[in-house]
């Protein structure tokens, strides 16, 4: 009997269709049961909604409007699979996320849309830099980001492959896991800001199959990312400071500093005595390179970036120091602007090539994106790098910053003598970021690292930023964000920037950020926001970024030479001294909770640990809890101790 019940129900859904409309549910619909709720899936049309007892379908997603034809339709109580076309699909429940894999046995794109378009969702929290929290009717994102895309892996758009959406009880979490070859799509329908979702299959990327899930979490907006979190942790790939420092026992000295690119005079034992005479005890000091003045010759010898003498002094105060380099852009000699674009003699040969075989022209239009398949270490070609890895290493420095390797601008290398895609294109970066870290023992930082960086660094300069597109538009006015001249004193960092309020609000504004890169790996990778937006850079905005730091427990950065440390002397001592008490309290800590204390959203509270530290910042211009305006207080529960801060 069962079995002709079951044959019959094939038959149904292979052969039988009923239009399904945007109130009702068609009759063809699959339950999956999953630990919380159910999910149910309408073959013919991919519609997705979410089930639970004696509440409304939640619509997750629909891949078309008009049903499709279905062949080879399987069911068993935990997954389905079908064909649509030339598309294979698999529904399946595993760790209470149902799954959704797609194969195309041709190229094209996949979409799901309707993503966040029940009427039921108020919200969407993204990893756009750090985090961000944007209600669905907002006038403000909606400009900002209507017919924006997004890519999954990095570069400036998502940092971590999830995002979600807030329901009154609950969070309808995302995951890409396959976060190649996306594209998160805004759009504004019926009044809301919703989103669609794409896949490219093509012979480039080998026609890698899709797979995403989607999950019923728990009533925090933090939820997407503890549920990415809980995902790595499921699946090994989650490798925390405390794994990171039994490799390397150097990357203590991260806890409790604050970090600074030193300039000009900077790079003197004289800056350093001043810090030392502030009492501060935990820095990461960087370097960059000068412009090109010098022969070509001596760009790589160690004593045109820093004497020794300063990398020897700031070992002995227990700093970490070491240089800002990159591999990402490479030019011809008479046009390379600084050291780490000159790669010898592999310009033109090891660059990018795009489908009709011009060069992949490098940043601000000068030479070419640097091939890593062509630069690949498995290569003799890969000598240029490495020496020059090397004349930093017998500098003595105890760290080094790769600019651009971790953000996930990764390229398909067209070019017929050493071909890529950007899955090669991110295994060569691992490889050579594990060189620098595992091989030279070295405390790696990088650019706005990408969730899949993570496991290769100890920190990254600019996940703590969050729309970049924003600040990239400003910063092409040179007259008003400054440029990188006098080379000893740029004006792109010490030059003060007045913030117009497109950019405060998209950047700044407490209502709409939430910590969710530090939700998921806090205790995995210490983040800064970028350097060109050092701490005095924006003045009228330092208090709140004093809050925001504290509050999400990471450091500040600064640009420093003699005349900064003498100037902003009083600020750097008193923050300095406090984020290091905070930090080497929750250095180690993941942070699980982030709650708003006001309906104004301008009471926050963070906690770290099993409830061991809170806290609560107070980004409002008028007192509350106690606590004053503008400022924040610090609760170790254990110990019943509490410092309070106002910046």
């Amino acid at each position: 009997m069962f079995k002709y019940s079951f044959l019959l129900l094939l038959i149904f859904f292979s052969c039988v269709f009923i239009s399904p409309s945007k109130s009702k549910f068609s009759n063809n619909q699959i339950s999956l049961q999953l630990s919380s709720w159910r999910a149910s899936i309408d073959p013919s049309t991919l519609t997705i909604h979410g089930l639970e007892d004696n509440k409304p379908p939640i619509l997750l997603a629909r891949g078309y409007e008009e049903n499709q034809l279905i062949s080879n339709l399987t069911v068993s109580s935990h997954e389905v699979s079908f064909s649509q076309g030339t598309m294979d699909f698999l529904f399946f429940v595993k760790n209470d996320r149902l799954h959704m894999r797609v194969i195309s046995k041709t190229a094209g794109k996949f979409t799901l849309a309707n993503i966040g378009s029940d009427p039921q969702f108020s919200a969407i929290m993204l990893p756009e830099g750090e985090g961000l929290y944007l209600p669905n009717t907002d006038p403000f994102w909606q400009k900002q980001l209507n017919a924006k895309s997004l890519v999954t892996h990095g570069q400036d758009d998502l940092i971590a492959p999830f995002w979600g959406y807030k329901l009154s009880d609950k969070t309808v979490s995302f995951i890409a896991h396959t976060d190649l070859y996306n594209l998160l799509v805004f759009e504004v329908a019926d009044g809301r800001l919703t989103n669609k979702f794409s896949h490219q299959f093509d012979e480039q990327n080998q026609f890698a199959p899709l797979e995403l899930s989607i999950s019923l979490t728990e009533n925090t907006v933090l939820a997407p990312a503890l549920n990415f979190r809980r995902y790595l942790l499921e699946n090994g790939q989650f490798i925390s400071l405390k794994n990171k420092m039994q490799k390397n026992p150097e990357i203590k000295k991260l806890a409790g500093a604050m970090h600074a690119y030193m300039w000009g005079d900077g790079r003197t034992k004289g800056a350093l005595l001043a810090l030392k005479n502030l009492g501060i005890k935990h820095m990461w000091l960087g370097y960059e390179d000068k412009p090109r003045k010098l022969p070509q010759e001596q760009w790589v010898k160690p004593q045109h970036y820093v004497e020794p003498a300063f990398i020897s002094e700031a070992k002995t105060l227990g700093f970490l120091v070491g240089p800002y380099d990159s591999f990402h852009t490479m030019a011809p000699a008479e046009k390379a602007d600084a050291a780490n674009t000159y790669f010898g003699d592999q310009y033109p040969k090891a660059c990018v090539r795009i489908k009709n075989d011009t060069i992949q022209k490098g940043f601000a239009d000068i030479g070419c994106h640097a091939s890593s398949q062509a630069l690949s270490f498995n290569k003799a070609s890969s000598k240029v790098i490495k020496e020059r890895i090397e004349k930093f290493v017998i500098s003595g420095i105890n760290s080094y910053f790769l600019d651009c390797d971790a953000t996930g601008e990764l390229f398909d290398d067209y070019s017929t003598s050493h071909p890529m895609n950007k899955d090669q294109d991110r295994k060569n970066r691992l490889e050579r970021m594990s060189y620098i870290a595992d091989t030279k023992n070295l405390v790696l930082g990088s650019e706005t690292a990408a969730a899949w960086a993570v496991p290769a660094l100890a920190f990254a300069h600019g996940n703590f930023s969050v729309r970049n597109r924003v600040q990239f538009q400003f910063m092409a006015d040179k007259k008003l964000f400054g440029g990188w001249w006098p080379p000893e004193r740029p004006k792109i960092f010490f030059q003060p920037f007045s913030a117009p309020e497109e950019f405060v609000k998209a950047k700044f504004d407490p209502r709409y950020r939430l910590p969710l890169f530090q939700a998921a790996f806090h205790d995995a990778l210490v983040v800064t926001d970028r350097w060109e937006l050092s701490h005095n850079k924006i003045p009228k905005l330092i208090p709140t970024r004093e809050l925001f730091e504290l509050l999400y427990g990471i450091p500040a950065i600064w640009a420093l030479d003699q005349k900064a440390i003498k100037e902003q002397s009083p600020r750097l001592k008193k923050l300095a001294d406090f984020f290091a008490i905070l930090h080497q309290s929750i250095f180690l800590l993941p942070l699980t909770e982030f709650i708003w204390l006001s309906e104004d959203k301008l009471l926050q509270q963070t906690t770290f640990g099993n409830n061991k530290v809170q806290v609560i910042a107070n980004f409002s211009l008028e007192k509350r809890n106690n606590i004053p305006a503008h400022s924040l207080v610090v609760r170790w529960t254990e110990e019943k101790k509490e410092i309070f801060y106002t910046p």
